[in-house]
Parts: C-alpha cells; sequence; structure tokens
C-alpha cells in the first residue's frame, strides 16, 4: 500500500537558551536503517525580551562606534541602522515581542563586526536578511527583504525574483509562498529573492511604491550581483496585481512576471505593452477570493497579440499561497526566462509620460497630456522601419542594436507617410515639432504626484499672519506624512514602512534646497514667501478674489489651486504650488490632492457663473491645455453616465451587444457644458474596450450566471432579456431572450465591466483589444450631440 509518513513528537526546554536561531538536528532508527534529520531555523526570543535594554544599548554603542568612517559596503551601514530601529519600535511588550525580531537580533550581532572589520556581511551566507535603502526622496530608511541562496557570493549574476504580499500582509510575506510553502526552501533554488513593501496600498501603486521599486532594483544590481536578464516579478493577490503592473510599465526591465491568484481590474489595456514579457500566471479555480474569469480575460487578449504565455490553473485550493505557490514550476519557468533586448515589433499604450519606454523606443512628448498615448514599430528591413502612432509629439529610436544597419540611411513610414532620415545610434522622430524656453521632458512632464519621484522639500508660508501660517504648516505636515484628516484618504500603508518629507518655513529655505528639491509650496503670493517672489513667472494668477488660469476664471475668495510646474528658479526641478486666491485665507487643497495622476493642476472650491473643468494638464510647452466643452448639457434632461456609456459603446463599437455593469456611485450630470476632464471623472481611467465572440446559448447562460451572483443583470444594448427567480429551488429562470442559440455575437464591454470577478468566462473565449477606450466613445457619442436622444 501506499507508505505514510512517520511522524514523532518531542519536546525541548528552550527557557535557558540566549536569544538566537537554533537548529534541531539528529539521527533515529527504522528498520535497521539510521536516517539523519535536521528541521529549519528556529527562534528563540528568551533574553531579547528578559534583558532587552541590555542588549539594545550593547547594540547601540557598537553601532555609534562605526562614526562616519568610509566603508566598502556603505549601505550595510544602513541595514544596520534600520535594523536598530525595527528593534526599538517593536520592543517587547506584555512578555511578548514581534517574531522577526530574533532574526533582526540575531543578524545585526552578525553584521556590526563585518562593518567594523569593513568586509561584506552577506557573502557565502544564505537565508532571509532585512536591508534597506535610504530614500532618494525624503531621505528616510525603507526596508526590504531578501533571501540570498546558499554559496551566494555578490561577483557571481544571479536570477532575481521580486515578490510582492498580499492587502493585508507586510514586505516579509512577499516571497513567504516561495520560502517555506514551496516544494523545497527558497534557499535551495539558485536565485535572490527580494520581499518588498512600498509605500502606498498595493493596490493604489501610487508614486511611493514605483519610487520603492526603482530604488531596490537599482540597489540589488549593484550590490546582490543581479542578472539584469533574468529579472522577474511576482506576488500573491493584490501582489499578483503588483507584479502585472509593472511588467506593464517597465516592460524591457523584465524576463517574466507570474502573478498568483491575479488581482488585476483595469490593466487590459496595457496588455500590449507586455507582449515580450514571459507571462506565466497561476490560479485556482477554486479561489473564492479572486475568481478564474479575471485570468481568463488578460490570457486571452495576450493570446490575441502573440504573447509568450504560460497559463497554469490548479483544480483545488483556496486563495492562499500555500497553494498557489506548491508547484516547482511556478520557480523553474522564472528561471528559465531571459530578457528580450531589441524585438522587432513593440506595441506600447503611455499613461504617464514618466513610464515612456518600451524596449529600444521611448516617448519623449505627447501631444495632448492626460489621454493615452500608443505607439507601433516594426522593423520591415535590414533599413527599414514602420512607425504608427497616437497622441506622440516626438519619439527616439536606441539602434545601438542590431535592428537595422549602421552608419546607412533608415527608411521610415511615419503614420503612412515614408522618409529617409540619416542612420543615429538615437535616432529621433518628430510627429509634431515643439519649441519654446521651457518643454515637457519625460522627467519633468507631471501629473501632480511625480513630484514623489525626486528629492523634495516642503515649505509652508509664514507671510501671511500667524493664524493662516498655522493653517499652512499643518497642511504641511499631513503631506509631509503622506496623511491627511481621513484614515480612507491616507496616502501610505503605515507598517515599517513610512515617509517623512523635510518641512521648513519659508525664511529659511536656502540656495541649496532650490539647486537640489523639488519645493512643495503651501500658501499663494502673500502667504508663502518662495510663492511670493516667483509669483509672475507662474501660470496661476492669484487675487483677493479669484484666480486666473489663461482665459479661465474661477471666482470667490476662497478658490484655491494646487499645481506642478517647472520651479522658475531651476526649471529641472519642479515646484507644487498650493494656494487660494485670497492670501488671508488657508488653501481648501487637502494632503492627499496633491499625489493626483489624472491632472497638472486642480481647482477646489470658490464660484463661477458658468462651470468649468477644474482638472487640467498644461500642454508640452507647460501652457494650459484649454478643454473646449464636449457639448451643452439642457435644462431638464433625463439620463445618466452610465445609459451614456453603454450607448456610446454600442454606437461606435460595431458589437451586436454591449453590456455594462452598474456598481460605482456616479456623479450626476447638471445643466451646463461637459468636458473631456468631466468624463474622465464620471466612467474611469481611460478603460479599453474588450470584444469577444460567444454564442447565444452561452452569452445567456453566462448572464443567468451573472443574476445568480449579483442578483440583477448587466445594463444591455442589442439584445432583450427578462427573467424571474424560481421560488422554488432559486434559480435564474430566462424568460425572454432574442437571441438565436447557435449563432454567434460580437460582444463588447469596459475591461472594468469584464474583470469583475463574477465574469466566469470559459478558457475557449478570446479576447481582443478595440483601438477605441470607453473614455474616447463617449467623449464622441457627447461630441456628435447625442446627449439626450431616445435611448
Amino acid at each position: 500500500g501506499r507508505q505514510r509518513p512517520l511522524t514523532a513528537t518531542f519536546s525541548l526546554d528552550t527557557a535557558d537558551l540566549p536569544c538566537g536561531l537554533y537548529r534541531v538536528a539528529g539521527t533515529f532508527e527504522v528498520g535497521g536503517g539510521a536516517y539523519r534529520f535536521e528541521s529549519q531555523p528556529i527562534r528563540i526570543a528568551s533574553t531579547l525580551v528578559t534583558d532587552y535594554e541590555t542588549i539594545m544599548a550593547d547594540f547601540e554603542r557598537r553601532f555609534a562606534a562605526l562614526g562616519g568612517r568610509q566603508l566598502s559596503y556603505p549601505f550595510q551601514r544602513d541595514c544596520a541602522e534600520l535594523l536598530l530601529y525595527m528593534l526599538r519600535r517593536h520592543a517587547p511588550k506584555d512578555g511578548k515581542i514581534e517574531r522577526r525580531a530574533t532574526e533582526w537580533a540575531v543578524q545585526l550581532d552578525g553584521m556590526l563586526p563585518a562593518l567594523q572589520q569593513d568586509r561584506d556581511y552577506f557573502a557565502g551566507r544564505s537565508g532571509p536578511f532585512l536591508c534597506a535603502y535610504r530614500s532618494r526622496v525624503d531621505g528616510s530608511l525603507q526596508p526590504y527583504e531578501v533571501n540570498l541562496p546558499e554559496g551566494f557570493d555578490s561577483s557571481k549574476k544571479w536570477p532575481v525574483i521580486f515578490g510582492y504580499h498580499g492587502t493585508y500582509t507586510h514586505y516579509y510575506y512577499g516571497v513567504v509562498g516561495l520560502q517555506s510553502r514551496g516544494y523545497q526552501p527558497l534557499p535551495k533554488w539558485p536565485v535572490v529573492a527580494i520581499g518588498l513593501e512600498g509605500r502606498h496600498p498595493v493596490q493604489q501603486l501610487k508614486c511611493m511604491a514605483d519610487v520603492d521599486f526603482t530604488e531596490v532594483y537599482e540597489q540589488v544590481k549593484e550590490h546582490f550581483g543581479m542578472d539584469p536578464d533574468r529579472l522577474s516579478i511576482t506576488g500573491f493577490s493584490r501582489g499578483a496585481w503588483t507584479s502585472c503592473y509593472f511588467a506593464m510599465q517597465l516592460p524591457h526591465l523584465f524576463a517574466s512576471s507570474a502573478p498568483c491568484a491575479h488581482f488585476a481590474h483595469n490593466f487590459i489595456g496595457y496588455a500590449p505593452n507586455m507582449r515580450h514579457v514571459h507571462f506565466c500566471p497561476y490560479h485556482s479555480v477554486h479561489d473564492e477570493r479572486c475568481e478564474i474569469g479575471i485570468e481568463h480575460v488578460l490570457v486571452g487578449v495576450l493570446t490575441s497579440l502573440g504573447g509568450h504565455i504560460s497559463y497554469q490553473q490548479y483544480r483545488t485550493g483556496p486563495h492562499t499561497t500555500g497553494t498557489q505557490y506548491r508547484d516547482r514550476r511556478h520557480v523553474e519557468k522564472m528561471l528559465d526566462s531571459r530578457r528580450v533586448h531589441h524585438p522587432s515589433d513593440i506595441q506600447f499604450v503611455c499613461s504617464r509620460p514618466r513610464y515612456n519606454r518600451a524596449y529600444w523606443v521611448s516617448i519623449e512628448r505627447l501631444i495632448e497630456y492626460g489621454k493615452l498615448a500608443k505607439f507601433s514599430v516594426r522593423v520591415t528591413g535590414p533599413r527599414s522601419i514602420e512607425i504608427e502612432t497616437n497622441n506622440v509629439g516626438a519619439l527616439s529610436l536606441d539602434l545601438t542594436g542590431d535592428q537595422v544597419h549602421k552608419d546607412k540611411p533608415v527608411a521610415v513610414v511615419l503614420n503612412g507617410k515614408s522618409r529617409t532620415l540619416p542612420y543615429a545610434p538615437n535616432l529621433r522622430v518628430e510627429m509634431q515639432p515643439a519649441a519654446a524656453d521651457i518643454l515637457k521632458t519625460p522627467d519633468v512632464a507631471g501629473p501632480l504626484a511625480d513630484w514623489m519621484f525626486g528629492k523634495s522639500l516642503i515649505v509652508y508660508g509664514t507671510e501671511a499672519g500667524a493664524e493662516t501660517a498655522a493653517a499652512c504648516k499643518a497642511l504641511a505636515e499631513q503631506v509631509s506624512k503622506g496623511k491627511s484628516i481621513s484614515p480612507k484618504r491616507a496616502m501610505n500603508f503605515v507598517r515599517d514602512a513610512e515617509c517623512e518629507f523635510p518641512i521648513k518655513a519659508d525664511t529659511d529655505v536656502v540656495t541649496e534646497d532650490v539647486a537640489d528639491c523639488n519645493l512643495v509650496l503651501i500658501g499663494g503670493p502673500g502667504a508663502n514667501l518662495i510663492t511670493s517672489r516667483i509669483a509672475d513667472r507662474l501660470p496661476v494668477r492669484f487675487d483677493p478674489d479669484g484666480l486666473d488660469l489663461g482665459d479661465l476664471r474661477f471666482s470667490g475668495r476662497d478658490a484655491s489651486v494646487a499645481f506642478i510646474y517647472p520651479n522658475p528658479e531651476n526649471p529641472r526641478r519642479y515646484v507644487v504650488v498650493v494656494g487660494a486666491a485670497d492670501s488671508a485665507q488657508p488653501p481648501a487643497v487637502k494632503a492627499y490632492m496633491l499625489r493626483e495622476l489624472r491632472a497638472d493642476l486642480v481647482v477646489v472650491g470658490g464660484e463661477s457663473a458658468v462651470r468649468q473643468p477644474r482638472k487640467l494638464h498644461f500642454d508640452a510647452q507647460w501652457r494650459l491645455q484649454r478643454q473646449p466643452a464636449l457639448c451643452q448639457v439642457p435644462a431638464g434632461i433625463e439620463t445618466d453616465w452610465d445609459k451614456i456609456a453603454l450607448n456610446a459603446v454600442h454606437q461606435y463599437s460595431g458589437a451586436d451587444v454591449t453590456f455594462h455593469w452598474a456598481w460605482r456611485k456616479l456623479p450626476k450630470i447638471v445643466e451646463g457644458p461637459l468636458y473631456y476632464c468631466n468624463v474622465i471623472e464620471a466612467v474611469g481611467d481611460q478603460h479599453s474596450l474588450v470584444a469577444f465572440t460567444m454564442t447565444g446559448a452561452q452569452l445567456t447562460e453566462h448572464l443567468r450566471s451573472w443574476i445568480m451572483l449579483y442578483g440583477k443583470p448587466p445594463l444591455l444594448r442589442g439584445m432583450k432579456l427578462a427573467w424571474h427567480i424560481d421560488p422554488v429551488n432559486k434559480m435564474v429562470r430566462i424568460d425572454e431572450c432574442d437571441l438565436r442559440p447557435e449563432q454567434e455575437y460580437v460582444i463588447v464591454a469596459a475591461e472594468e465591466t469584464l474583470m469583475r470577478p463574477c465574469w466566469d468566462a470559459g478558457e475557449h473565449v478570446q479576447y481582443r483589444l478595440l483601438d477605441l477606450n470607453l473614455v474616447q466613445a463617449v467623449a464622441q457619442y457627447l461630441q456628435d450631440g447625442n446627449l439626450g436622444r431616445a435611448e
């Protein structure tokens, strides 16, 4: 019969053992044979709890003895400083201590003599270690975990896996599935694994989490022997969302992306970016938290795009790392993947100027900021390239690879028109030339939250009196810590990763601050000395009765604005100005608004006789990008954004059936003009439209399943549907449906609707992206005068 593992129970008295990591090893005899066993490390805190202050005083004395010495491995001094901070932060309470504190104490005890002797503490070590980097943006120490393989040597090149945790766990759970639940312990694999936190909630990924990734990437590349051709990213649940996000924004960095239990709403539109990244998702069919339909849609779209996909489904197991990471093939596929350097066919969708690169092609400038930019570049011969662009002002092509013959003219077909350009290692192609004293570049282009990507200083104004100065200082402190009054609006996950941007009064700002930092100026002219000094060179004019933005006027003493702009005294850095029209009024802007990703400028408060857009962008020359009204809403109109969205998709997609799920509370449509930014606010962040084909019977069955899960069907166009719930067995019965069961229909929905967990379409369904997104469709619908027509 089938053999079962032998188990034996024993106990050990650990009361007198000093703090440390221990292993239990020995031999046992079975059937005349002797077998050796060894346990995983066992944490014994003991003396760290009973003699905590003595041990900590010794650690602090030894660390202070390092002084300001020059070290061969200076980042390891930062690691030791963070370990001290963590041990103090997680001091014993009620006779207990953070379970990882033993590991931190053991690591610090070994790292301090290594620093004293100026040698590499990590050489030859394996297992998990707490590491740190000093952030360039706020000077804070930030934690991450590194898992080193047996026989680690930083002079060798190692594959690296970045792992992200789920919603409610810490950075040291980023690779916990690989570390303790997998086929074998992580140090047995020839890979360096990195667990990250991110100073925003994982599901938001707004700026600070992006900075954390890029800074850790650079440190791992420099100090842990990263092989840049074998970089992979994985994550569980919302960490899976993260692993898709970075692979789509920075595809040229990654060999593979391996999300587990995917929770990735609203990324389908960026799927073309990941065509050359090995995509190997894992998902349990019975995952109760993130249903399998999410994976089907993304895999279907990538398949239609010709992506490199290895899709693994599990037939058993809930939403846990123990299920998703148990199969060793998950790691093997990542280790077998290699980065693609110069693909001959690239498609890329860009939503933020900073994320402008796909392999050897970069977007240098957009035409209209705040809208998606796209390009398709294809090498068609040894001296010819075909380029298609949408909303791209300028591209640069890195031709140092073997894409075309060097030192010979390059024939370029640009948006259907042929031209011949002289060869250059970095060939620039202009679609819409622009010239001005200051131009947007990928590093200085907004949106408002972009100040967080560089070293920054928060400056509060003292010019308008004690009461206003106190209000400015209070707002500065909220911005500094990434918080606001409402906990739901907090910028950061406050765990062990925190930020605290330095704060100064305007009277204390020195020349070095202007040269080195982005300045976040709290207080407008008359309230902040720095803002007053540069007021005549800013794009917004303040007066006691309102704000002037070009030819837009926002009246009211409390009209307030927050905007980002190149610092007139140092155009390589930003100023972010937060101020009210009347300098005696505290700004009505909230701290969370300074992480805005959909605008360069936000207006709050005030009043105006004509409703005007309050989220705006600057154009390529840093002038206000005026938005003409799409339409005028007449008095007494009776419609809503959901119906408009559904009608627009049906009208412009050419689908037989379109559907839309109304699940959010949307702003009302009121009398007056509607602008493009109003559409983005109402229907979401430019969600892509996805088309697929089903028979009438298949679609009817899926809609029946939808009603069972949600109690109501989605909004539909192009079909009739009537239904009821059988009172006996509580099953959904379809009373009327005008679809023919065997006929195939083209169906279109926005990705936000398709990616809801309820949509559990079969694996056979193939999806494809449409060139039109939801915002474009709605904007066109309004511009064509369809508002108020019969539905």
